[in-house]
């Protein structure tokens, strides 16, 4: 037993400072009627491209014409329109922001679609979906780590601050991305089971799997362990949803989904790809195939992308039936949760920032269990300093500096995923490292 020393202290106080100073400025840049008039409260001031991008449209264009244009996948499909200099399709904008494309299941729409109930218009609809989603996210994180904290002992909960302060995660709360705003839905599904509240944990993880898929290898997590209880709140829940998307919005945006599905998952649905930049800050692990030509190797095509992605769901899927059925110790359970989650979304082909968002989750709980040991704790700490930095639109770095960069985050992503697992495995044979005040 060790006492919490002053480096913890001061890391945690240092952390939490700095994570109110960055979520002022993002208050003061939502409220902004134009976000280049408000770069400099900006996240990223020195990237006008985040500057002025906000996922939020796609969620606002497709909730609201999904009657209308029930074809989801091309309502912003610029493939055909006008294109710039450098032959990249201009987007359609809403007001200052250029309009993302939307690549989510319609099922997704439904909460974005009871938003817009209450919202006259996107200003209004951005602030909402970004407040409801931060708010989430934050508390959704604080909740995990009293979990961890409780039977273990340890004070992740002080760390909290220091999932938020990576620039991937912090560009995401801007820019109103759903990501890990689905990643806590799965948790505290997860977490709802656990404590027998399978109506709960059903609905939480069913709407996350609806909406973004990559949450669906829990229910194989869930099946592996024989969880029957969990996988039928979830499948049941998920039908009720599925049925009540269809109700609103009809099957013609279902059809359309089933149509783009494999264009999804075999990166065709991001032509950026192709272009210099999006390939090589992406942290996608089938995207790895795309920056071989970074590296004096071949100029790869979606085709390859297709293949390396299959081949990468095989290892995750038998690594998660291995993990379900050999688990860490029931007090390390969050940590499992987050390996099947954070491997999920590497098989994205196009994985912007956000893919660290898992990865330094881990990192605050490690680093709360381990700070007595030395080695350990200086190795996950700059496991989780090298995923503070990231890079996304107008490029001034050279691509293959950007993309080692982004291959050693990938790495560092990785090693965190089987510190967590190793960490969890010990626990079952022998006591964790505490910390007491």
């Amino acid at each position: 037993m060790t006492t919490i020393d002053r480096g913890y202290t001061a890391l945690s106080i240092a952390g939490a400072l700095v994570l109110a100073v960055m979520l002022a400025r993002l208050i003061v840049f939502a409220l902004a009627p134009a976000p280049l008039p408000a770069i400099g409260w900006s996240a990223t001031p020195w990237n006008a491209f985040l500057t002025r991008h906000a996922c939020a449209t796609a969620y606002w264009k497709a909730a609201t014409e999904v009657r209308q244009a029930p074809d989801l996948y091309a309502l912003t499909n610029a493939a055909a329109g006008p294109r710039d200099a450098n032959g990249r399709p201009i987007p359609p904008y809403i007001g200052p922001y250029a309009v993302d494309p939307y690549e989510y299941p319609p099922t997704f729409l439904l909460l974005p679609r009871l938003l817009t109930l209450v919202t006259p218009g996107f200003p209004a609809f951005r602030l909402l979906w970004g407040l409801l989603a931060t708010i989430v996210t934050m508390a959704g994180v604080v909740v995990i780590a009293r979990r961890v904290d409780g039977p273990t002992g340890a004070h992740s909960l002080w760390l909290v601050p220091l999932v938020f302060l990576p620039l991937g995660v912090i560009t995401t709360i801007q820019g109103g991305n759903a990501q890990m705003f689905y990643v806590v839905l799965a948790m505290l599904g997860m977490l709802a089971f656990e404590r027998g509240q399978g109506a709960v944990g059903g609905l939480l993880l069913g709407y996350a799997i609806i909406g973004k898929l990559f949450p669906g290898l829990l229910l194989v997590y869930l099946a592996a362990r024989r969880d029957w209880r969990a996988v039928a709140w979830t499948a049941g829940w998920s039908l009720v949803l599925t049925l009540l998307a269809i109700a609103d919005m009809g099957w013609a945006p279902f059809a359309a989904f089933l149509a783009h599905l494999p264009r999804l998952l075999s990166g065709e649905a991001f032509p950026m790809l192709l272009f210099p930049g999006p390939s090589d800050f992406s942290l996608s692990i089938p995207g790895l195939v795309l920056k071989l030509r970074r590296f004096g190797g071949p100029e790869l095509s979606f085709a390859a992308l297709r293949v390396a992605g299959w081949i990468y769901s095989a290892i995750i899927l038998l690594a998660t039936v291995h993990l379900a059925r050999r688990p860490v110790a029931p007090r390390f359970a969050p940590l499992a949760w987050l390996v099947v989650l954070g491997l999920a979304s590497l098989r994205a082909p196009f994985l912007p920032g956000y893919g660290v968002f898992q990865a330094v989750w881990i990192a605050t709980i490690l680093l709360s269990l381990w700070w007595a040991d030395a080695p350990r704790r200086w190795l996950v700490l700059a496991l989780w300093g090298s995923l503070l930095w990231m890079t996304a639109g107008p490029l001034t770095t050279p691509l293959w500096i950007i993309a080692t960069a982004t291959t050693l985050q990938i790495g560092a992503i990785l090693v965190l995923f089987a510190l967590a697992i190793r960490a969890g495995r010990e626990a079952s044979t022998q006591p964790a490292p505490v910390l007491v005040p």
